[in-house]
Formats: structure tokens, C-alpha cells, sequence
């Protein structure tokens, strides 16, 4: 850890900031979001917005905050729905920037946010990227109780720096969200284009931190919005987790493993990820497990013995949420 820090340290100033912004039918949220890039203390250089073909005053909200933003903000409206993990991949192409950050049309930032996050950087300008924890609000804004890293289960109180591979096996159980991440332009390159049937912000941050060292902030820096129509939620209370369980089934640990097969794909045959035979093995077994989690079905007696041996392969503690899985995968359909 000393030896990666004392190399990577260095006082070197970054110059230019991007916001990688996509929207789509946002109008409802999208202001408070806009109003938070202008109350930042190091303000962004350049805001990059792309449209996904919506049918609501989003567009006219962006051009109005255009028009009164003190810094450049660039619109481009699709032709064509291209859906969030394309849109994304506009966006981040687009940038200008040594840094980009990616934004939500539904969050807040803190007035701090780019500041603490271009520190990081002029001290560890060869970072890959940089991701903070985040308060979890409901619609309104108002606190959850928790932040998006009780969630994850991270308990870092202190900036901590992972070489290259090190926070990977962090990225394999979690979704590291986009809108807390602040990537170089550097890393960019390693990571374009994305895998077309994986997140966006699961590929950025698992494939990044393959590549480049990832700093991870314990800094709250997001307000981070709960309503019905996101595309992803974080609760750490079990009455929500029990409710989600029962709505998505077993089906969802299929798509997972649908989507690491994607992965390991893009490991095997990309050049500038190659050498994670290791990773790959891991990455094999863990969609193994998935798969037969998403064939779970029928009576209890009928799933104790598939349960049963993934337990003696320790898998559900490597690759699952351990005995909590189990009685998930016993009782929940």
C-alpha cells in the first residue's frame, strides 16, 4: 500500500472537468440536479448532456439552464432511442475532460462534491477512478437512515487506494453507481466501448479497476434518490429486500449469470484486459452458482439438495450473501 501511494502521489493539476449527464423523461427531478452543479465550490468546465428522445419538458429545462449556465453545457438530443447504457457511452465519448464525472437526472450533488474528488486526483493523478458513499433519500429528499456504502457493506472511514485487481473482487457482488464515479480520460480508452447487455457503471467500475488503481472515498457526496421508476434501488432493511425477492423471483441470478457470461467474454477477447486467467476462473464458478440459483423451484423438499450442495461447495458464502441466501433460495420463489 506505501509503495503504490509513494508512486503514485504527485502534485500535478488537473485542467479541465466533465459532466457525462444522460436524461430521458426527467423533468420531474431533473432541476434540483442542475441547480446542485452551480452550487458546487470547484465548478465543472463542461456539461455533457445527451437526450434520449424525450417527450417531456426535459429538453426545454436543459436549454434554459444553457442559457444561464456559467459554464459550457453541450445538448445532443438522439435521433433514436438508444437506451441508458448506450446513451452513457455518448456521453462519456463526448467529454473534453481529464476527469469525467457521470451524472443522474435524479440526484443532488453536494457542494463539495468536484472539489474533494479533483483533490484525490492531484494527488494520485494515475488513479483510474474515483468513487463516495452517498446518502440514500426517498423522492421527497428526505433521509433513508443510510448511506449507499451500509448498503454495500463497506466500512472504509478513510480514502483508501487499491492497486490494480485489488478492489476488483469488491465489483463482483455490487454495483458500484455511476453517479459516484470520476473517472480520468486515460482510463477511458481501456473501457470503450461497453459490453451491450451490462450496466454501464458495472463495467466501468469492474473493468477500470482491472487497468488502473481505484480510490475509494468515504465522503458522502450524493444525495442519492429512491423512487419507483429508477433503475436501481438500495435498501439495508430486510422487509424492503424480502419484498424486492419476491417480486423478481429466482429469474434475476439467470440474468446476472447472462451478464457475466458478457464479461468474461470481453475478458477473453480483448487485448487490453487479458492476463485474469485467475479471474476468469472465479468468474466461471460464480456463474455456475447463478445458474443454478435462477433453476431453483417447487416444494422445499425438492430444493434442499440442490441448496444443499452448493453449501458443501462453499459457494453461496463466495459468491452469495451466505446463510441469508440459503433461506432466501429455500422460501422465496
Amino acid at each position: 500500500m506505501k509503495n503504490i501511494a509513494k508512486f503514485l502521489k504527485n502534485k500535478e493539476k488537473m485542467t479541465i472537468i466533465s459532466l457525462a449527464m444522460t436524461t430521458y423523461n426527467g423533468e420531474r427531478f431533473l432541476q434540483e440536479q442542475l441547480d446542485s452543479f452551480l452550487w458546487q465550490t470547484r465548478l465543472p468546465d463542461e456539461l455533457v448532456v445527451c437526450d434520449d428522445v424525450s417527450t417531456d419538458r426535459t429538453m426545454e429545462m436543459l436549454e434554459k439552464f444553457q442559457d444561464r449556465s456559467p459554464f459550457p453545457v453541450r445538448i445532443f438530443k438522439n435521433e433514436q432511442n438508444l437506451g441508458f447504457r448506450k446513451n452513457f457511452q455518448k456521453a462519456l465519448s463526448l467529454c473534453h475532460g481529464d476527469l469525467i464525472a457521470f451524472s443522474d437526472q435524479d440526484d443532488v450533488w453536494l457542494p463539495e462534491k468536484l472539489k474533494e474528488v479533483e483533490e484525490v486526483f492531484r494527488q494520485y493523478p494515475m488513479a483510474g477512478y474515483v468513487f463516495h458513499d452517498a446518502l440514500v433519500v426517498d423522492e421527497n429528499g428526505n433521509p433513508r437512515g443510510f448511506s449507499l456504502w451500509d448498503y454495500y457493506g463497506f466500512t472504509f472511514i478513510k480514502p483508501r487506494l487499491f492497486a490494480p485487481r485489488e478492489f476488483t473482487p469488491y465489483c463482483l457482488n455490487r454495483v458500484i453507481l455511476g453517479a459516484t464515479i470520476t473517472l480520468s480520460a486515460g482510463l477511458r480508452d481501456h473501457l470503450l466501448p461497453f459490453p451491450d447487455d451490462i450496466a454501464h457503471d458495472t463495467w466501468v467500475s469492474f473493468a477500470g479497476s482491472l487497468v488502473r488503481p481505484v480510490i475509494a472515498l468515504p465522503q458522502k457526496l450524493n444525495r442519492y434518490r429512491q423512487h419507483a421508476k429508477q433503475l436501481f434501488g438500495a435498501s439495508v432493511y430486510y422487509k424492503d429486500r424480502i419484498n424486492l425477492a419476491r417480486k423478481v423471483g429466482n429469474a434475476c441470478f439467470t440474468e446476472q449469470a447472462r451478464r457475466l457470461k458478457s464479461v468474461l467474454h470481453r475478458l477473453a477477447t480483448d487485448s487490453r484486459l487479458k492476463g485474469n486467467e485467475r479471474l476468469m476462473e472465479k468468474l466461471m464458478d460464480r456463474i455456475e452458482h447463478l445458474e443454478i440459483r435462477g433453476g431453483i423451484k417447487g416444494p422445499v423438499l425438492k430444493r434442499i439438495p440442490v441448496i444443499f450442495k452448493e453449501l458443501l461447495r462453499k459457494r453461496y458464502h463466495k459468491h452469495s450473501g451466505g446463510w441469508r441466501s440459503v433461506v432466501r433460495d429455500l422460501f422465496i420463489a
